[in-house]
């Protein structure tokens, strides 16, 4: 048999006493709403500034890949400059010592040209490294602003755990109060929760408990219909009250549906002739009719019940709300029910949005509100009564109605670049779009595409509302601040596209949407400035002048001598001024007037020459040959300024 192995005997184990380290209770503070809106203030104006050096840094980024690619293109062109000069000077070099026992194939001869290009081919070198180790920076930079923005990002979800609840906390109470009002009132009545899951400030939620229990009251007591009017109506014999909520944007919807009787309209009318509220002769909209249930004690009700009348008390509901600044509508129709529509403001929200331009103004746009972006060929875009629709290949070919976005905006818009620099609006975008090409954008549960004229970006913005609040068209959320400092409208698609098109008188005030930060212009003072061409050999005064120009709002087009110049000229025939110099390579100012003003094929515009040159000889040739003004360096910046703005508006 085999032995058995012995097995070790089993160790005591020797306990090891553990200090458990004592578990703090959750501690509270109370903190006021104010702190947390200054905080909360402060977050969003950190994700600006985090927008603006994330561009800063990207368009950094590419000049330094530019630069670095410049330069090598440079260094590759010097040794080719380096390796003639090695065939063809050899004959020119000038020998510092005796070569009499070499002859060229066993010692090189090197010259003081030879010296010259090797010394600066070692200069680009060292100017390379140091770009590379410049570019590594901005990299490095980079990385650190990503990381940057993921701790914004959960400051921002830490802040909005802190200072807000679940709509759902509040709305959750109602449906077992609505089932105890059944049995107690013997009437079929349910409530119903809809919508999507909704955050909203705690002091909000607080307030908005006494108005919601008095509309879901008035539902309950005089919306709903008793079970044998239901039933001789053909409707269900229960009754159904739903509370849907919705956020859209820096809005919150909520709204309180019954499907009862609905609003007596004529009755309306007649409770606000008896009041005296209106006269007998006034011919009200039911909107406007709408607008009487608001007033202090009015109601159409010919008892008081313990719930209260239709009508009583929303004058308290409303005035409630608007400490919260919250705004309330209601819309009724006869035996079908009422809905009292609440939005409630969300001081600063952070949405990805999609920013575009059209008419030479940037919008912004919720992507969630966008299903597509196309950009159609033209045999997509038929004409069909007078309107451009759009053959859409994934809805089996239906056709699509096209609004050009301009069109429908019908509001006196600020003029965002009357001061700003007139370059492209967001450096490190991508841009989608082209005179010839421009994108449709489908919007989510509609049969309409808006046409914008680009698509600038995709991103991370902060949506911020009005304060104090305008009278502004339904359309506008809010603003946000672009990545380059300017600010630009966020629009509701969904509202743009059901608005009537208003007359101009109905129109705000020019300055309803100015409140520090907006300068609003009529639309016809927005109009764009046609560019001036600069023609200038050195690249160091163009750049200088652009600059100069582009904080003047003043577009430009950039040519090196007179050849280039002509064929800007061609190719840019919206152009409304020249401005050039007299000293240029291949063609000079001279050459260029003589030549630009004898062609009757190009669109003649003034000529300002600025030059160096201040004898009278110089300036009587260029006015003979055609020039409107005449210029000398150095110029002052304002001087020149308004004799450029002199000349585009003639």
């Amino acid at each position: 048999m085999p032995k058995e192995i012995p097995q070790p005997k089993e160790q005591p184990i020797e306990k090891k006493t553990e200090t458990i380290p004592e578990v703090k209770a959750n501690l509270t503070v109370r903190v006021p709403i104010e702190q947390l809106e200054n905080l909360n203030y402060d977050l969003g104006e950190l994700l600006i500034n985090f927008n603006q050096q994330s561009l800063n840094a990207e368009q950094t980024s590419t000049t330094s890949k530019e630069s670095l690619a410049n330069l090598y293109e440079c260094r590759a062109k010097l040794r080719q400059v380096q390796d003639w000069a090695d065939l063809n000077l050899a004959s020119n070099v000038n020998l510092s010592f005796n070569n009499d026992q070499f002859d060229r194939l066993e010692m090189d001869e090197y010259g003081e040209l030879h010296i010259l290009l090797q010394n600066t081919l070692e200069s680009m070198s060292i100017l390379g490294e140091k770009l590379e180790d410049m570019n590594s920076l901005v990299q490095t930079g980079l990385l650190n602003l990503k990381k940057q923005k993921r701790i914004l990002t959960e400051i921002q979800d830490h802040l909005v755990q802190t200072r807000t609840v679940p709509l759902s906390n509040l709305l959750d109470r109602f449906p077992a109060m609505v089932q105890q009002l059944a049995h107690s009132y013997n009437k079929q009545v349910e409530l119903v929760l809809t919508g999507n899951p909704t955050l909203v400030d705690k002091g909000i939620v607080e307030q908005l408990y006494e108005p919601l229990l008095h509309l879901i009251r008035n539902a309950f007591d005089h919306g709903i219909e008793s079970k044998e009017v239901r039933l001789e109506r053909g409707k269900d014999p229960t009754g159904k009250i739903i509370i849907h909520t919705e956020h859209f944007g820096n809005r919150i919807t909520l709204q309180v549906k019954d499907d009862g009787q609905g609003l007596d309209w004529q009755k309306i009318r007649q409770k606000g002739i008896e009041k005296g509220l209106i006269n007998n002769t006034d011919q009200l909209s039911e909107t406007e009719l709408a607008e009487l249930l608001f007033m202090p004690g009015f109601s159409t009700a010919s008892q008081l019940s313990e719930l209260s009348g239709r009508g009583v008390g929303l004058d308290v509901v409303r005035n409630k709300l608007q400490t919260i600044e919250t705004s309330i509508a209601v819309d009724s129709q006869p035996h079908k029910g009422t809905t009292f529509t609440l939005k409630i403001p969300v001081n600063l929200t952070t949405l990805n949005l999609l920013v575009c331009q059209s008419q030479g103004i940037p919008y912004g746009f919720l992507i969630d509100s966008i299903q597509q972006i196309i950009l159609p060929m033209p045999n997509q875009i038929q004409s069909q009564n007078n309107r451009r629709m759009l053959v859409h290949t994934d809805r089996q070919k239906s056709l699509v109605p096209i609004f050009p976005l301009g069109d429908l905006v019908q509001y006196n818009r600020p003029n965002f670049f009357s001061t700003n620099t007139n370059t492209s609006l967001q450096a490190g975008f991508y841009a989608l779009g082209s005179p010839t090409l421009k994108p449709l954008l489908l919007i989510k549960n509609t049969n309409i595409c808006l046409e914008v004229d680009q698509i600038l970006a995709e991103q991370e913005l902060v949506l911020k509302s009005f304060r104090p609040q305008p009278h502004l068209v339904p359309y506008i959320l809010g603003y946000t601040v672009l990545g380059d400092g300017k600010y630009t409208l966020v629009i509701d698609p969904d509202r743009l596209i059901q608005q009537e098109p208003p007359p101009p008188s109905s129109l705000p005030p020019i300055g309803l949407l100015s409140p520090d930060i907006f300068r609003v212009d009529p639309p016809s003072l927005i109009a764009e400035q046609p560019p001036v061409l600069l023609v200038d050999d050195s690249i160091t005064q163009r750049q200088s002048m652009v600059l100069t120009l582009q904080k003047a709002g003043i577009k430009t087009i950039q040519a090196q001598d007179g050849y280039e110049a002509l064929r800007q000229v061609a190719e840019n025939p919206s152009l409304g001024l020249i401005i050039c110099d007299i000293e240029m390579p291949r063609m000079n100012g001279f050459d260029f007037l003589r030549t630009y003003r004898s062609d009757p094929d190009l669109p003649q515009v003034p000529v300002i020459i600025l030059t160096s040159r201040s004898g009278d000889k110089h300036r009587q040739t260029a006015m003979e040959l055609g020039a409107t003004d005449y210029m000398t360096k150095p110029y002052n910046d304002r001087e020149l300024i308004d004799k450029i703005n002199s000349f585009i508006g003639k």
